[in-house]
């Protein structure tokens, strides 16, 4: 039997990309003489597969007999984290305790309707976890603990939310010997250290706002330098992932961080996000100088009127300057959007597309885009609540695993699961398959570029549009199931060349698709030597952005696999 057992929904087996809450909370613990360990979703199997993972966390918990159970909760994992406290609540009895994200939000609501969840903890827990735990290990549970929410015969109370962490520099640095002395490490591991904390800002589809109170916090710059060190000390990484929100609303930090990252022996880069308002070119070329490797910035909607409706407030007018800025400094940039939203109009579509494009035709730029989410805590997810319904299309940013599995449990409890509900529009539903029409974008990005400026700009939307028409036996039938097998389907058929035929490089876009369909057979179990799969393309094609820019030295490239099953690509001039 041991003392605490914290599962966490981490995919990545890497121990170094743990949860850093969780990573935090534990040496906490074992500092003060209590037993902890972690299990990770990555170490107890492939959660696709999900009757078989959910019995082997179940078998493995078990085996471990925690006397408290600590589960981290996020939005797209909280069903699969009700049901292992189901599980456990009848076959091993311990303490179930809920933190993260999604407690935190349905604190009283989960304990109001889920009976085998004992505790909730809401708010930062640094400073609360020690107190609860010992209390629970001695018997006797300390209910006055700052952010408690628990039962008191058959009434739930909810205790003040702790008092932010005024100075982070205050918290431990993660002990990672949690998982054991030698740990084998890839120099190229990008470790993530946690920098600070908060957003002043009032996104409506952001919960940020509801866990910190809008309080922007920063670490010391000597603390991260700090930290810096000694991870590349101990485990030789160079490469670091500053995990925070906003991380440049202070540039006068950022600035000295930057600066005492240049005087280090060691070389290190790394990664952050921000906003496009709080960077300007002054800031940038220090990042850059100081080893930035890319940066992540929500742009949300191309849309100014969308921008207001949201509260974002970007100016969108010096954007794409400011991007150009950025690469030209050898820095990828990776931009965010969201799409879906209920007051979000064709024309709001149509100007999202159009920038949504203008960066993708961008080098060292990539784009994201996301179905709108009614997320628990958001002014938007409340403005909504009561007229959502259950989603038809489910948003990547409420999860993909274990849904059907758990439909009765999240239809049993929607006050649980607003992120699996949504508000329906005519525009919401043509949207269906945006995402997927990005991921041939991206696979096919010369030819659609070129597709993309038969539209005017106010009209963008009418081209992915006419790629669903298109594509609507694929789309909508059942013969391809998964986004994966109809992406390979549209690629092979290249039905959507034959619209623009006639057009001047026409020929050359139903080249390019002949291209990746060769390429697409081989990679999935397709043809086995060099003489089945050709196709005849430019070799020049991967480097260049525009289509009509294609040179017309004519290239064989040839798709096969060699003896050991990889797939080789070879070019031949003709």
């Amino acid at each position: 039997m041991m003392d605490v057992l914290f599962v966490t929904p981490t995919a990545n087996p890497n121990v170094l990309k743990e949860s850093l809450g969780t990573m935090i909370l534990s040496t906490i613990l074992r500092q003060k003489g209590i037993g902890a360990e972690i299990l990770s979703f990555a170490h107890i199997g492939d959660p696709n597969r999900y009757e078989e993972f959910f019995e082997k966390a179940v078998s493995m918990i078990l085996e471990k007999q925690p006397r408290i159970l600590s589960l981290y909760t996020r939005c797209d994992c909280y069903h699969i984290m009700l049901r292992l406290a189901e599980r456990i609540k009848k076959e091993l009895g311990c303490y179930i305790v809920f933190g993260g994200p999604q407690a935190d939000i349905t604190a009283v609501e989960t304990l109001e309707e889920i009976p085998y969840v004992d505790f909730v903890c809401r708010g930062e827990g640094e400073t609360t976890v020690y107190p609860l735990f010992s209390s629970l290990l001695c018997g006797e549970p300390d209910l006055s603990v700052a952010g408690l929410v628990y039962r008191q015969g058959t009434e739930v109370r909810a205790n003040p939310r702790p008092e932010l962490i005024a100075d982070l520099d205050t918290l431990p640095i993660p002990d990672y010997s949690i998982f054991g002395e030698e740990i084998p490490v890839d120099p190229k591991t990008c470790f993530s250290i946690d920098v600070g904390r908060g957003c002043p800002f009032g996104c409506t589809y952001c919960s940020t706002k509801t866990f910190w109170g809008r309080k922007y916090r920063l670490k010391s710059p000597e603390r991260i330098l700090e930290e810096l060190k000694y991870f590349h000390d101990k485990f030789g990484v160079t490469y670091f992932a500053f995990e925070h929100d906003m991380f440049t609303m202070n540039k006068a930090q950022v600035k000295e961080i930057c600066r005492m990252i240049r005087e280090l022996e060691c070389k290190v880069s790394w990664n952050c996000s921000a906003r496009s308002d709080c960077i300007d070119e002054e800031l940038i070329q220090i990042m850059a100088d100081s080893g930035m490797k890319w940066i992540y910035l929500g742009i949300e909607t191309g849309s100014p009127r969308m921008q207001k409706l949201v509260n974002k407030n970007l100016k969108l007018e010096g954007l794409l300057p400011l991007i150009r800025f950025i690469t030209s400094r050898n820095v990828r940039v990776v931009t965010s959007f969201i799409y879906g939203f209920p007051e979000e109009t064709e024309e709001d579509m149509s100007l999202t597309l159009t920038l949504m494009i203008d960066l993708i035709r961008m080098k060292n730029v990539q784009v994201q885009a996301h179905l709108c989410a009614f997320l628990p805590g958001t002014a938007l997810g409340e403005e909504y609540r009561d007229r959502l319904v259950p989603a038809v299309t489910q948003s990547d940013q409420a999860g993909e695993i274990g849904f059907e599995e758990n439909a009765d449990l999240i239809q049993a409890h929607p006050r649980l699961f607003l992120q699996c509900r949504e508000y329906p529009t005519a525009l919401r539903s043509k949207l269906a398959y945006f995402t997927l029409f990005l991921s041939v974008f991206h696979i096919l990005k010369p030819v659609y570029l070129y597709y993309s400026d038969q539209y005017e700009r106010e009209k963008k939307l009418q081209f992915y549009l006419d790629f669903v028409e298109d594509h609507r036996d694929i789309l909508y039938g059942s013969e391809f199931p998964t986004d994966h097998h109809k992406i390979c389907e549209i690629v092979k058929r290249g039905t959507f060349a034959k619209r623009f035929a006639k057009l001047p490089f026409g020929d050359l876009a139903a080249d390019i698709y002949r291209m990746e369909a060769a390429r697409f057979s081989v990679h999935y179990g397709g043809a086995p030597s060099a003489t089945e799969i050709l196709s005849v393309v430019p070799s020049e094609l991967q480097s260049c952005e525009r289509l009509e820019d294609c040179p017309r030295n004519w290239s064989m490239v040839t798709f096969a696999r060699d003896k050991d099953g990889n797939v080789q690509t070879l070019v031949r001039r003709m």
